[in-house]
C-alpha cells in the first residue's frame, strides 16, 4: 500500500512507501571504518586507510595490492581512483588500467597500486569511497536510512523549501510526526522549520522522505561530498645518486710513427714523408708537432708539414732535393700538454737511378 505524498498540493500524487508508521525508530550509527589490505606478495598485513610506499628512486617503481571492502550493507559505491600522475591503477588479474570501480553493499575488490615517481619530493594518491550515481527511484528503506545518518547528506533547506503548511494534510503529517501541534508548526518561519528538521531523529527523518516523490527526493539528498571513507596514497620521489666521478686516466706520452716511405730505398729526390702524432688524453695541435729531416752530415733541419686532427695524419715535402746515394733521416716529435714527448725515425737512402 502506498501513501499519499502529503509534501505538496496533489492528494493524488504517489509517495514511495507504505503505512510508514508501523516503521521502528532506529539510530543509525556511524559507519564503521573500512578495512584497508595491502599486500605485498607471499605476505598480508591490515593497514589504516593509508598506504605508504615510502622512499622511491626516481624513475623506479613498486607495486602493492590493495583490497577494499564496501562497509555499507546498503549503498552502492564508486571507487574514486585519483594521483597527481605518479600512482596508477590496475586490475591485479589482467594488468588492465582502471579509473573507477564500483562496488556493491559489502562486496571486496582487489586493486594493484603502483608507484612510480617521476620527480623528486612527497607524492599523494587517493582512493575514495563516493556516492556516486545513486539513483534514488531505486533507495531502499534501509538504504535510505543509512544516507540519512552521513553528516551533510540532507538539504535541509530544500526540504524546508517543500513542505506547505498551509496544506491541512502536510500540517497533520508532520503533527504525527513531530508531536508539536498545528498552532506551533504554524508560528514558525523558513528558518524555524530548517531547525525543527534538522533536529529530527533519523527515524523521523525517514518517516518524512518517505512521502516526497522520486523527483522532490534526488533535490534533497546531497550525495556531491559524501563519501564512505577513503584511502590517503603517500610516498616520497628520491633523486638518482649522482654518478660515480670518472676514473682518472694516468697521463701517456704521444703515440708517434713514420709510415712512409714504407721502404728503405726510395726514387726521387723530393720524397713525400708520412707519419701519425696521438694521444690518448687530448687532441695534440699542430703547435705540439715537430717535423725534421736529417742528412748524412748530421745537420737536423725542421721543415714545414701539415697536420690533420681528425686523422692525427702528418705529412710533408722535402722542399729542398736530396742528394742521390744519400742516406736521411725522417723525424716527427710531438708533445702533450703535460710535457711528455714521443719521437720516431725513419730511415731511408735515396736511389742513385
Amino acid at each position: 500500500m502506498y501513501k499519499t505524498n502529503l509534501l505538496n498540493n496533489d492528494p493524488g500524487a504517489i509517495g514511495r512507501s507504505g503505512n510508514m508508521r508501523a516503521l521502528i525508530a532506529v539510530a543509525m550509527a556511524a559507519l564503521v571504518a573500512f578495512f584497508v589490505l595491502v599486500e605485498k606478495p607471499a605476505k598480508a598485513q591490515t593497514l589504516p586507510t593509508v598506504v605508504d610506499f615510502g622512499d622511491l628512486l626516481v624513475g623506479s617503481t613498486e607495486n602493492q595490492l590493495v583490497t577494499i571492502t564496501n562497509p555499507s550493507a546498503n549503498l552502492e559505491v564508486t571507487l574514486e581512483l585519483l594521483g597527481d600522475g605518479s600512482f596508477t591503477f590496475a586490475d591485479p588479474a589482467t594488468g588492465n588500467p582502471v579509473t573507477e570501480i564500483t562496488l556493491d553493499p559489502n562486496e571486496t575488490v582487489e586493486l594493484q597500486v603502483t608507484f612510480a615517481p617521476t620527480s623528486a619530493g612527497p607524492q599523494d594518491g587517493l582512493i575514495d569511497l563516493s556516492l556516486l550515481g545513486i539513483d534514488v527511484a531505486l533507495l531502499t528503506d534501509d538504504a535510505l536510512l543509512e544516507i540519512i545518518g552521513l553528516d551533510g547528506s540532507i538539504d535541509f533547506a530544500v526540504l524546508a523549501g517543500l513542505i506547505d503548511l498551509t496544506n491541512p494534510a502536510t500540517l497533520a503529517e508532520l503533527i504525527t510526526i513531530t508531536d508539536l501541534t498545528g498552532t506551533e508548526l504554524l508560528a514558525l518561519d523558513l528558518n524555524g522549520l530548517i531547525e525543527l528538521l534538522e533536529g529530527l531523529t533519523d527515524a523521523q527523518l525517514l518517516e518524512l522522505l518517505l512521502t516526497l516523490t522520486d523527483d522532490q527526493l534526488s533535490t534533497v539528498i546531497n550525495l556531491g561530498d559524501i563519501t564512505l571513507g577513503d584511502v590517503t596514497l603517500v610516498g616520497v620521489g628520491t633523486p638518482p645518486p649522482p654518478p660515480p666521478p670518472p676514473t682518472p686516466v694516468a697521463n701517456t706520452a704521444p703515440q708517434v710513427s713514420v709510415d712512409q716511405p714504407a721502404k728503405n730505398k726510395i726514387k726521387g729526390r723530393n720524397p713525400t714523408i708520412i707519419g701519425t702524432a696521438t694521444d690518448a688524453q687530448e687532441d695534440l695541435d699542430k703547435a705540439d708537432i715537430r717535423v725534421s729531416l736529417k742528412g748524412k752530415n748530421g745537420k737536423e733541419r725542421t721543415t714545414s708539414f701539415t697536420y690533420d686532427q681528425a686523422t692525427d695524419k702528418v705529412q710533408f715535402v722535402s722542399d729542398k732535393k736530396l742528394k742521390k746515394g744519400k742516406k736521411y733521416v725522417a723525424k716527427i716529435t710531438a708533445t702533450d700538454a703535460q710535457g711528455l714527448s714521443t719521437s720516431a725515425e725513419k730511415t731511408f737512402k735515396v736511389k742513385k737511378k
